[in-house]
């Protein structure tokens, strides 16, 4: 902040958090800085974007495995059916889901 007055020792640097955007960034990893909060925040977001990856290629698979299973074998119908309409509820989720986090981090 403006008013307050900063003291630094010789070799600490007044960096600008890549997080938050606010000076006095304490960590330096990887040639970007952070406070503590910011950086278990950043760990966090990016553990969520993984996992919301990983899910939505797992979702695309099973999908394309149910749609090709239904073309092969059109006898599993009821089967198939079931498989479908559970696919795309857990699709759906996983799509409102990544749509909240966005905004969240917006």
């Amino acid at each position: 902040t403006d008013n307050e007055t900063i003291l630094l020792s010789g070799n600490q640097i007044m960096s600008e958090c890549d997080y938050c955007g606010q000076e006095n960034a304490e960590i330096e990893i990887n040639n970007q800085f952070f406070h503590n909060e910011c950086y278990s925040n950043f760990l966090k977001e990016s553990e969520r974007k993984k996992v919301s990856k990983c899910t939505g290629f797992i979702l695309i698979v099973l999908s394309f495995w149910v749609v090709i299973g239904s073309l092969i074998t059109g006898y599993f119908m009821l089967l198939n059916i079931l498989a479908t309409i559970l696919l795309l509820t857990l699709f759906i989720l996983w799509f409102w889901r990544s749509l909240t986090l966005n905004k969240r981090q917006e």
